[in-house]
């Protein structure tokens, strides 16, 4: 579920990711991202992907992060929080940012709500 939502520094996302997320459901995500035309090009994305389980492997990841220039280049910075309890899921995510991710879209891990928050909107 993804929804725009409010606060003192403008329009962000609010993403609660499905239990399962498989590889389409990333790609659907950063559809929603390139077509999207009401949001900010400063964007905001906090993202609830607790009890979370993965059904696509890292070979995936290079055409994921294909589809993400062109969010890179639609955006002036994507600044990304995304919160995690599982031990994977977290490696798996910073392995991704670490290795695939392109200029201008920061993604974080995070443990808790109020430290992705925190980061979310720190000097934005």
């Amino acid at each position: 579920m993804i929804e725009k939502r409010i606060d003192t520094n403008g329009v962000f996302l609010w993403v609660r990711t499905n239990t399962l997320i498989s590889f389409e459901n990333m790609l659907s995500s950063v559809d929603y991202l390139i077509n999207e035309i009401t949001l900010p090009r400063r964007l905001r994305i906090l993202e609830d992907a607790t009890d979370t389980v993965v059904s696509f492997s890292i070979r995936d990841f290079e055409t994921l992060a294909e589809k993400l220039k062109e969010v890179s280049k639609k955006y002036e910075v994507v600044r990304h929080a995304v919160i995690h309890n599982s031990p994977k899921n977290t490696a798996f995510t910073l392995h991704f940012k670490n290795n695939f991710l392109h200029k201008g879209y920061n993604l974080e891990v995070f443990s808790t709500m109020e430290a992705a928050t925190n980061w979310l909107n720190a000097d934005f």
